[in-house]
């Protein structure tokens, strides 16, 4: 007997993780940085302290990743607000109605 499901829609049925790149760069250009996207792309299924330690491998111990991480997050935030979320059209893997 099934007695619950977890599934995880983040970034597979909703495309959050394009919106997360781009408010990243965001971040990133108000604090004068400028993140590559291959570097973005790294952080795909990976949780906060990972990104945290790639940012301070990459940018150095002197990097604001909690400033960085709020802003990012206000801005998307914000957008998914206003906006709402977009729903991945090229998920093979999800049926949506």
């Amino acid at each position: 007997m099934v007695k619950g499901v977890i599934f995880d829609m983040d970034g597979l049925m909703f495309d959050t993780e394009r919106l997360a790149c781009v408010f990243w760069q965001q971040a990133g250009y108000e604090l004068g940085k400028v993140f590559q996207m291959d570097f973005l792309y790294s952080f795909r299924g990976k949780n906060r302290k990972a990104v945290q330690e790639a940012f301070l491998k990459e940018y150095g111990p002197e990097f604001e990743f909690e400033r960085c991480m709020d802003l990012k997050t206000k801005m998307q935030y914000e957008y998914m607000e206003k906006e709402g979320v977009p729903i991945k059209r090229d998920c093979w893997n999800c049926w949506i109605i």
